[in-house]
């Protein structure tokens, strides 16, 4: 066997041949010498890796491998725990507390030795209805967790009546040229980063600032989250794309921001399995976030995420012996609010053991796979510009699908789930996804069928994310692909090399 060949593992009986693909053509316009870099060398691995296919994956994505019941049984005991705790699972409720005590029952019935590694954060908790209110010159009361919400976890008591001014997109001295020092800035998404806007919004002397959607998309028109920085000594409100065009279009318009928020600290957990067996300097990260939304049980965002998790650990506990890779189960904790549990895992990591950063050679991410008005997603690895590990991941999951004769789109690294603090740390990584609250379009709707300009979740984030929100026919499609990828990597017999290209 060649360093690119497979160990034949205890499914080697299993017969499989990969059809032979055409070459995708990938067009890429590309601004600077350093970004034509990146992709060349992404490029030469993809080539390296399409050289040297495997032709026998170590899992037959069949029932007797990869079992739906099993992750649909994981599923029903994360809704009966949501049920039994005020209807969520959010971290810091006796919710989280008690579905993590179900994920480490199931890891030690596996054969794990499961670790759970606390942390905690703190946060703000609102006293009393917040309030903002245009005054002039029209009466609107906008209407929180619709129309606007807090970016960020200030606190204290803000109580701001002053003059609105919208300044662009604030990401330059001239946005503000019409600017009085004192007013209130309202700003659209786009162009730079949440950080940047606030941090100019306070030179500017700005009593607070308002982000607004900036509407140039299906799904840039709603509300949205996003992470202001560190740098915030000012109320930052997020809102809708809708709340910032009366104001933009309002002369002299008079807001009133009203808040009340207490610090309040929050303990959660991460849970962290390994295998005994497998090379400690060649460590796969699987992860996915065990925590919901306050609002609902989070059955899809994310139980399904995590129960497939715990089957892929039940399948690699069976073939442990043939490993030649360490692979690390991780459920999350707080991921809801900021991907708290995976920053801590790898701050903490670099702070007490550097060393042991080094060692892990690829990151796993699996976040809400069983969206009911679904798209098959798979993380855009080429986009990552740290080198070609991610792409090669990328292609792993790609040439399941395409063997399956199953479509799927590409997915933006957008940060907004646990593979980020990996890319921060500049290791590869990769997943799948269904879709949050994006919005299908109607030639995904050709393709996958579902309802047009409708969002992938119609229950994202809502009480509704119940047992019977999830697509099973596409979770089961994720399980398959994510069991093939996984034992690609952790059978690769130099998987440093493999992902180098």
């Amino acid at each position: 066997m060649n360093e690119h060949e497979e160990s034949q593992g205890i499914f080697s009986d299993y017969k499989y041949s990969r059809p032979k693909y055409i070459f995708r053509k990938y067009k890429y316009w590309i601004a600077g010498g350093v970004a034509l870099l990146v992709i060349a060398v992404v490029f030469a691995a993809v080539l390296v890796y399409r050289e040297h296919k495997h032709q026998k994956p170590i899992i037959p994505t069949n029932d007797d491998v990869v079992s739906l019941d099993g992750i649909l049984s994981h599923l029903k005991q994360f809704q009966a725990i949501a049920d039994s705790n005020n209807g969520n699972r959010a971290s810091g409720t006796s919710g989280y507390a008690a579905s993590t005590a179900y994920v480490v029952s199931q890891l030690q019935k596996f054969g794990y030795q499961p670790v759970v590694q606390p942390f905690s954060y703190q946060t703000g908790r609102l006293v009393d209805a917040p309030q903002f209110i245009q005054y002039t010159p029209e009466f609107i009361n906008f209407t929180y967790g619709f129309d606007y919400d807090f970016m960020g976890e200030f606190t204290g008591v803000y109580n701001i009546t002053a003059n609105a001014t919208s300044v662009g997109f604030g990401c330059t001295a001239e946005d503000y040229t019409n600017f009085v020092s004192g007013n209130i800035a309202v700003v659209s998404r786009g162009n730079c980063s949440f950080a940047e806007k606030i941090v100019l919004a306070q030179e500017k002397n700005a009593k607070a600032i308002v982000i607004y959607n900036q509407g140039d998309a299906a799904d840039r028109s709603g509300l949205f989250y996003g992470d202001p920085g560190n740098n915030v000594s000012i109320p930052v409100f997020a809102a809708a794309y809708r709340v910032g065009l009366i104001i933009q279009y309002a002369p002299n318009s008079v807001v009133h921001l009203y808040c009340n928020r207490n610090v309040f600290i929050i303990n959660t957990t991460n849970v962290i399995a390994e295998t005994a067996s497998g090379r400690s300097d060649r460590v796969i990260v699987v992860g996915s976030h065990l925590d919901s939304v306050p609002e609902g049980p989070g059955i899809n965002d994310n139980g399904s995420g995590s129960a497939m998790n715990l089957e892929l650990a039940r399948i690699t506990a069976i073939m442990a012996p043939n490993l030649i890779n360490k692979v690390r189960f991780c459920w999350w904790g707080g991921e809801e609010l900021g991907l708290l549990g995976s920053y801590f895992y790898l701050n903490n990591m670099n702070a007490t053991n550097p060393e042991a950063i080094q060692n892990i050679s690829a990151n796993l991410n699996y976040d809400m796979i069983a969206s009911p008005n679904y798209y098959r997603g798979v993380y855009n690895g080429t986009s990552d510009p740290a080198g070609p590990g991610s792409g090669v991941i990328q292609y792993l999951y790609e040439d399941w699908l395409l063997s399956q004769d199953l479509s799927y789109d590409l997915t933006p690294f957008d940060g907004r789930s646990d593979y980020g603090p990996f890319l921060e740390y500049k290791i590869p990584a990769g997943g799948l996804d269904t879709g949050a609250d994006g919005i299908k379009s109607p030639s995904q709707r050709d393709i996958y069928g579902g309802i047009a300009n409708a969002i992938y979740d119609p229950c994202y984030h809502q009480s509704c994310d119940t047992y019977d929100n999830l697509n099973t026919e596409v979770l089961y499609q994720m399980a398959q692909g994510a069991a093939y990828v996984l034992n690609n990597l952790s059978t690769q017999s130099d998987l440093n090399a493999f992902l180098s290209g």
